[in-house]
């Protein structure tokens, strides 16, 4: 008899940020395409039992179908898949090695790379051993292929392992250096399982492969590898833009507000309501003073503190302790939370929904669309070394795709920190979001906007 479980899964992304993990079925091979499209009716997305010998057993995951799915045009084709010997049957004449395959570590982990293994639906497959592990990872991984800057990608292995595994994307950018992007960490399985992850290729990216690796002792067996173009669409009326502030810096209200007044564009600035005694700070009558010009006030914690590490006690204090703070000051509505150094579970995400709060934004890099998770915002960070072309790309793939990206600044200075921009580089931002006529809200304004 079947069994059927309905659970939340919530898998950790190792570069500080959580996101729903998506898992396809695999029966024989997976039709990607298909399977995807045929899931745009809003069904549940389940975790399969891929191992022949072993009864089928079907995992529900609780929940709507992912956001990363919903983008998808209906009707339009999937692209081919780019990966070249994707199934890793054919074997070099002089390597022995998978055709167009490489395998790799890096730090001390004493790795053993095995090929050819048994594989899911084929005769060969690929296996990592570490025994020794130290530090690092180590991985099998396809031979670049060429992409475009700002497309998306679906990709998807079958894999079985000890231990947790990771999904990192490694793009070439035209420069000829690298960028990487953990985009995923999966469970241990001792089955063969099939997971996918969409992927948007960053600006100036020319080529990408992906590392599926382990980083301690362990094994992971891959196969049935796939990586095609998908088609998006965001669902909006049309693309727009939004311009976050972290943190409620003193400098930031005194350069960044005088640019964003003079032209007319609304902000969302989230306050860490424990540091307004502070005096690199905002106090409380620069934030009364910013929610009368027309900004949003969203909460940031109280202390900015990592909500995935305390109990949920600790972490209701957080939430709902610095929405009641803020209102004390006087602030009309604290409806935006945004989650401290981009790190939240389903703890803190239920926490944010129990304070009464109608979205939250991460760090987690992307777009959002018409079916987002209101409570987990995907956006862009603005760093030291963002370029304004960068931004620009961001902005413009927005309004091409009909998709919402929230930008995020912090300090407005000249102070050269990582996370820092100049007053000169906002105001390139801001007159080219006027030029364009981009339309510029506030969290609250387009988080109303979602399904």
């Amino acid at each position: 008899m079947k069994k059927i479980y309905l659970i939340p899964i919530y898998i950790l992304c190792v570069s500080l940020i959580f996101s729903p993990l998506n898992f396809l079925l695999a029966a024989d091979k997976v039709d990607l395409a298909g399977y995807a499209m045929s899931r745009l009716s809003g069904l549940s997305f389940g975790l399969f039992n891929q191992d022949q010998n072993q009864s089928e057993e079907l995992i529900l995951l609780d929940g709507d179908i992912s956001e990363e799915f919903s983008l998808l045009s209906p009707g339009a084709p999937f692209g081919p898949n780019l990966i070249k010997n994707p199934s890793l049957e054919t074997a070099g004449l002089l390597s022995g090695l998978p055709e167009f395959w490489s395998h790799g570590s890096w730090d001390k982990n004493n790795p053993v790379p095995s090929y050819p293994v048994s594989g899911f639906d084929e005769e060969r497959a690929v296996r990592i051993d570490i025994d020794k592990y130290v530090g690092g990872d180590s991985k099998w991984y396809f031979e670049d292929v060429e992409i475009a800057a700002g497309k998306h990608y679906l990709f998807s292995d079958s894999f079985k392992s000890t231990i947790p595994s990771v999904l990192t994307a490694r793009f070439l950018l035209a420069d000829n250096t690298y960028r990487y992007f953990d985009v995923a960490n999966l469970p241990a399985s001792f089955i063969w399982q099939t997971a996918s992850q969409m992927i948007t290729a960053p600006y100036n990216a020319k080529s990408l492969t992906i590392f599926h690796s382990i980083r301690g002792n362990g094994s992971l067996t891959t196969d049935n590898f796939s990586l095609r173009e998908i088609p998006v669409s965001g669902g909006f009326s049309q693309g727009f833009v939004s311009l976050d502030f972290d943190d409620g810096w003193a400098l930031t209200y005194k350069n960044a507000l005088p640019i964003l007044n003079k032209a007319g564009l609304k902000s969302t600035q989230s306050i860490i309501s424990g540091s307004i005694k502070d005096w690199h700070y905002v106090n409380k009558s620069q934030i009364l003073d910013m929610q009368n010009s027309g900004h949003e006030i969203a909460s940031h914690t109280k202390t900015h503190a990592d909500l995935t590490r305390f109990s949920a006690s600790r972490v209701k204090d957080e939430v709902a302790g610095s929405k009641k703070a803020l209102l004390s000051l006087g602030v009309e509505a604290i409806n935006s939370f945004v989650y401290a150094h981009g790190k939240y579970n389903n703890q803190a995400e239920e926490a944010v929904k129990d304070a009464g709060f109608i979205n939250a934004r991460t760090i987690d890099i992307g777009y959002n669309t018409k079916t987002s998770n209101p409570y987990l915002l995907k956006s862009q960070v603005i760093a030291l070394n963002t370029s304004f072309d960068e931004v620009k790309f961001w902005i413009d793939r927005a309004i091409a795709d009909k998709t919402w990206v929230i930008l995020v600044f912090h300090q407005i200075d000249y102070s050269g920190q990582t996370y820092s921009a100049t007053p000169e580089m906002l105001q390139q931002i801001v007159d080219y979001l006027v030029l364009q006529n981009v339309s510029v809200l506030t969290n609250s304004q387009g988080a109303a906007l979602l399904e």
